[in-house]
C-alpha cells in the first residue's frame, strides 16, 4: 500500500503552515494526540511517510513516544521531525535519532525545504530496510538463516585448508519464558545471545553466526584442538547463565565437524541440530558432537514429537502405581504416581523415551498437570467409596519449578477434589534444586506452609548434597539402591548409606530406599533403621486396579528372617524413647555407643557423663573419633579389644591414657559389650571409667620400688630451682652432706633436667618468684606430665600469706618453708616429707 500519511502529533493549536504545506504535496494529514500515537503508529506503519511532533512540552513528556521509535526496527524508515519553541532541547531530541528540529516561529520556505529531504530520506530506507530486512532478523538484528547461509558458505570456500565446526543451540523450553514472563522478556533474552556472538566476532578470526528462528541459533567457527570446541561450549553456557532471569537459560549445544569443507551448509546444519538433539537431561551435559548413529535416534523423537498433543488429548497416558512399604510393619504405606504411555501404534512407550523430550520441549508441564489432576481424582473416588487412603507422590519437573503460578495450580487442584494437601505428596530430583535454588527454596517453603510433604529423590547423586539439605527444607529423601552399585570401593557405599540413613534420623527425616530388588538388600536397610521401602522386591509399578485389589486384601509381604542373634534392634539405636536410650540416660557411668568397621573406631552415641569426661559439647561429639590422642601401642591395645569382641561378640577389656594438647592427660579403662552388626559395621556399647588417680598411685608405688632396687647405697637426689644465686648456695651447703643436689637457675631450665632425668631425682625445692616462668606456672606444666607428675615439692618462698599456702598446697606440694632459712628447721621438715612418702608408699604396698 502507498504511503501516503503523514502523521501529526500534536497538543498545540495547529498552524496553518505545516496543515497547508502537508495537504499542498498531496499527503493525508492525520492528528493524534500523544497518548493515542503509539497505538496508531502501530496499525498504520505501513502508510505513514512523515512523523511531525508540534508541541511546547518539555522532552520528559515524550520519552516514552520516542524510546519507542528509537528501538523500533519496523519504525526506522520513518523519519521524525520536531517543532516546538524549546530550541535548547534540540540535543536532547536529536539523541533519540529524531530526522530534523525546527524551532518556532516556522518559515514557510524552511519548513517547505525540511519536509521535502526528510520524505525523501523516507523513500531511501524504505529500500534500505527492505535489503536490511532480507538479510537481518528483526528481532536480534543479526543474520537470519538464509544469509548466515550464505556468508558461511563463502567463509568455507576462502579457507579450504583450515578446520571448521558448525553449532546449533537453542534454549531448553524457551517457550516457557514467553508463558511465564511474556514475549518482550523472551525478546531480550533473544537480544542478550545476539549480543554475545557478535563479541565471539571480536574474539575468533574466522566466524559466521545468524539468527535461524525462535529460539535457534547458529555459527561457525575455526578450531585447532577439540578441547578448544569445549571450551567455547562452556563458555557459551556459561555467558547464558548469568541472564538476570529467575528461570534456567540453558542451552543445548549441538557441533558437527566439517570434514570437508565443500558439504553443502544445510546438511552440516543438520548435523548439528541431530546433535544438540542428543545431549543428556543431566543439566551438567550441555553439549554434544555429532555422530552417524544418531539418525535413527533423531526419527524416534520425532515420532514422539509428532503425537504426543493427540495422545494427552485422547488419555492415551496412564498412570501406574508403585506401591511403598513399611518395614517395620510390612505393609503398604502409600506409592508413587508412574506414567506410561499406551499408543495404539507401539503399545507401551517406556518413560525413559518420551519423558527427556518433553522435558526439554517444555511439554511435561502439560503431562505434569495431567498426572496431578489425575490422581487427585483417583483419591477423591478413594474417599468417595470409602476405601483404604494412602498418600500417593507425584513428580515435579524442573521446568514446573520455574513457574511463578505453581502453587496457585498445585493448591486449586486439592482444593477442586477436597483434599488434604498431606495425601499428595510432591517429589522433586536432586538436580532440580541445582538450578535456582533461592528460587526452589521459595517454591518449597510455600508449598510446605500450605501443608504438602516435599520428597527429595534421588538424594546423594549430585554434587551438593548436603549443602542443599542445609538450605532447602524437605520431609522425606529417597535414595535409589543403584547408589551402592556405582561404588567401585567394596562396602564404602552400604557405610555411606547408612550414615546418610543416620544423619536422616538426627534431622527428623523420613528416609524412602527405591530400587530395592533382593532379600539381602532388605536385610541390609533394616540392619541400619531404614523404614520405608520401594522396589521389585515388594511389587513393581501396577496398574490401579490392581492397587486398588491388593489394599482391599490388606496385603503384607514376608520378611527375610532377621538375626536372631540381635537383641537390639537397629531401631533402637538411634530411638530416643527405646530401653537402650533409657539406660543411656540413667547410668552415671560414662557409656558409649562405637561404630567398628575392621579398620575405624568411630563414636555414634554418649550419654552426658561421657562428654563429661571428655569434656566434648553435647551432639558435636556424635563423630568424634577418639583415639587420635592416643600412643600408638594403647592404639593397638583399643584396636584388639573392638576386633575381639567383633569376632567372637562377647566382651573384652582394656585401658589407655588420653593426652589432649590442653588439659592433663586421662586413664581411661574400657569394658566392651557387643550390640549387633550394622551395614558392615559392628556396633558396640562400651563402658568407660576415668582410672587416673589409681594409676598415679601405682606409677608413685613403681618409681619408689625403682629407687629402691637402684639406690640402695647411693644418697637421694635434691633439685633446688631458685634464680638467686645465694639462696641456691646456702640451701646446696645444707643438704650437700646428706643427699645429692642439682641446682637450675630457672623454671625452664629445670624441665630440662627432669626430662633428662626424672628417674634419678627424689625431691625439688621451688622458689616462687622467677623470671619468664615463675614457680606456679612450673606445678601446672609439671602436673601434666605424667613422668614427673608424682615427684614431691618443697616450696621456698617469702610470701606468707594463708591463701598462697592454701592454693599451693591444693596443688599437691608437700610442704612450704618461708624465707630466711633455719637450717637445723629445713633439714627436719626436708627429713619428714621423706618419711611421709616411704609411710605412704608402705601403706599402698600393704594394699596391694
Amino acid at each position: 500500500m502507498k504511503k501516503d500519511i503523514v502523521m501529526l502529533i500534536t497538543d498545540t493549536s495547529i498552524k496553518s503552515i505545516i496543515l497547508e504545506n502537508i495537504i499542498k504535496d498531496g499527503f493525508i494529514p492525520y492528528l493524534v494526540c500523544i497518548s493515542q500515537a503509539p497505538e496508531f503508529l502501530k496499525h498504520t506503519v505501513t502508510q505513514i511517510i512523515l512523523i511531525i511532533i508540534d508541541t511546547d512540552k518539555s522532552i520528559t513528556e515524550l520519552t516514552p513516544f520516542l524510546t519507542l521509535y528509537n528501538n523500533a526496527i519496523e519504525y526506522k524508515s520513518i523519519p521524525l521531525i520536531i517543532t516546538t519553541s524549546n530550541w535548547q532541547e534540540e540535543e536532547s531530541y536529536l539523541n533519540y535519532s529524531v530526522w530534523d528540529f525546527i524551532a518556532k516561529p516556522i518559515k514557510n520556505c524552511v519548513f517547505q525545504l525540511r519536509v521535502k529531504n526528510a520524505i525523501q530520506h523516507s523513500n531511501f530506507t524504505l529500500t534500505d530496510k527492505l535489503l536490511y530486512l532480507s538479510n537481518y532478523d528483526p528481532v536480534s538484528g543479526i543474520y537470519n538463516k538464509r544469509h548466515f547461509f550464505a556468508v558461511t558458505r563463502k567463509l568455507l570456500n576462502d579457507h579450504p585448508n583450515k578446520n571448521f565446526a558448525i553449532f546449533y543451540f537453542d534454549i531448553q523450553r524457551f517457550r516457557l519464558i514467553n508463558a511465564f514472563f511474556g514475549r518482550r522478556e523472551g525478546d531480550n533474552v533473544i537480544k542478550y545471545i545476539a549480543a554475545h556472538l557478535q563479541q565471539y566476532q571480536m574474539i575468533f578470526p574466522y566466524f559466521s553466526y545468524g539468527h535461524m528462528s525462535g529460539d535457534v541459533f547458529s555459527f561457525c567457527v575455526s578450531f585447532n584442538t577439540h578441547d578448544q570446541l569445549v571450551a567455547l561450549s562452556n563458555k557459551l553456557y556459561n555467558n547464558l547463565e548469568t541472564y538476570p532471569l529467575p528461570f534456567a537459560i540453558q542451552p543445548r549445544i549441538g557441533i558437527s565437524l566439517i570434514e570437508d569443507n565443500k558439504t553443502d551448509i544445510n546438511i552440516l546444519f543438520d548435523q548439528a541440530v541431530l546433535a544438540s538433539k542428543n545431549c543428556s537431561t543431566n543439566y551438567l551435559q550441555h553439549f554434544c558432537f555429532y555422530e552417524n548413529s544418531m539418525n535413527d535416534k533423531s526419527i524416534e523423537e520425532q515420532y514422539v514429537v509428532n503425537n504426543m498433543k493427540e495422545a494427552l488429548e485422547n488419555d492415551q497416558f496412564i498412570i501406574y502405581l508403585q506401591p511403598k512399604y513399611d518395614l517395620r510393619t510390612n505393609t503398604i504405606d502409600g506409592a508413587e504416581a508412574l506414567v506410561r504411555w499406551n499408543n495404539p501404534e507401539q503399545g507401551l512407550i517406556s518413560p525413559n523415551v518420551f519423558i527427556p523430550i518433553f522435558e526439554h520441549n517444555g511439554f511435561i508441564v502439560n503431562l505434569d498437570f495431567y498426572i496431578w489432576d489425575q490422581v487427585c481424582k483417583l483419591l477423591r473416588r478413594w474417599l468417595d467409596e470409602g476405601r483404604p487412603i494412602y498418600p500417593i507422590s507425584v513428580n515435579i519437573s524442573r521446568v514446573d519449578l520455574f513457574n511463578p503460578k505453581l502453587v496457585d495450580t498445585i493448591c486449586a487442584l486439592v482444593n477442586k477434589y477436597n483434599l488434604s494437601p498431606k495425601l499428595l505428596q510432591l517429589e522433586l530430583t536432586e538436580s532440580a534444586y541445582t538450578s535456582n535454588p533461592q528460587l526452589i527454596k521459595k517454591r518449597m517453603a510455600s508449598l510446605r506452609e500450605k501443608g504438602f510433604t516435599i520428597l527429595m529423590d534421588d538424594f546423594g547423586t549430585g554434587y551438593s548434597s548436603l549443602n542443599m539439605l542445609k538450605d532447602i527444607i524437605v520431609d522425606i529423601l529417597k535414595i535409589d539402591m543403584r547408589f551402592l552399585s556405582d561404588c567401585e570401593i567394596p562396602g564404602r557405599g552400604e557405610n555411606i548409606l547408612g550414615s546418610i540413613v543416620r544423619m536422616a534420623k538426627w534431622l527428623d527425616l523420613l528416609v524412602i530406599v527405591e530400587g530395592v530388588e533382593t532379600a539381602e538388600q532388605v536385610n541390609f536397610l533394616r540392619s541400619i533403621g531404614c523404614e520405608y521401602v520401594q522396589g521389585y522386591y515388594f511389587s513393581k509399578p501396577i496398574s490401579i486396579g490392581d492397587f486398588e485389589t491388593l489394599i482391599a486384601k490388606k496385603s503384607t509381604f514376608i520378611p527375610p528372617p532377621p538375626d536372631t542373634n540381635q537383641t537390639i534392634s537397629a531401631d533402637d539405636v538411634w530411638n530416643t524413647t527405646s530401653q537402650l536410650e533409657s539406660l543411656f540416660s540413667n547410668m552415671l557411668q560414662a557409656m558409649a555407643l562405637y561404630e567398628f568397621d575392621g579398620t575405624n573406631i568411630e563414636v555414634l552415641r554418649g550419654n552426658d557423663t561421657y562428654h563429661a569426661m571428655f569434656g566434648y559439647q553435647e551432639a558435636a561429639t556424635i563423630r568424634h573419633i577418639f583415639i587420635d590422642v592416643i600412643s600408638d601401642s594403647d592404639y593397638e591395645n583399643i584396636w584388639n579389644a573392638f576386633h575381639k569382641v567383633a569376632s567372637n561378640h562377647q566382651k573384652a577389656e582394656c585401658e589407655f591414657c588420653r593426652k589432649p594438647k590442653n588439659g592433663n592427660p586421662k586413664w581411661i579403662n574400657m569394658k566392651l559389650k557387643y550390640i549387633r552388626k550394622m551395614a558392615k559395621k559392628d556396633i558396640i556399647l562400651v563402658n568407660l571409667c576415668d582410672i587416673t588417680s589409681q594409676k598415679i598411685m601405682e606409677m608413685e608405688v613403681l618409681k619408689y620400688r625403682t629407687a629402691l632396687a637402684s639406690k640402695e647405697n647411693t644418697p637421694q637426689t635434691i633439685l633446688i630451682i631458685d634464680d638467686a644465686e645465694v639462696n641456691r648456695t646456702i640451701l646446696s651447703n645444707i643438704f650437700k652432706g646428706d643427699f645429692h643436689v642439682l641446682q637450675a637457675t630457672d623454671a625452664k631450665g629445670a624441665l630440662c633436667i627432669l626430662k633428662n632425668h626424672n628417674s634419678l631425682i627424689d625431691l625439688i625445692m621451688l622458689d616462687l618468684v622467677m623470671p619468664e616462668m615463675d614457680g606456679i606456672t612450673f606445678l601446672e606444666r609439671k602436673l601434666t606430665i605424667p613422668e614427673i607428675a608424682g615427684i614431691p615439692v618443697i616450696v621456698i618462698t617469702a610470701d606468707d600469706s594463708p591463701q598462697q599456702q592454701n592454693r599451693l598446697l591444693e596443688m599437691g606440694i608437700k610442704d612450704y618453708i618461708v624465707k630466711p632459712f633455719v637450717p637445723a628447721i629445713l633439714q627436719q621438715r626436708v627429713k619428714n616429707v621423706f618419711e611421709s612418702i616411704k609411710y605412704y608408699n608402705n601403706k599402698l604396698e600393704k594394699i596391694k
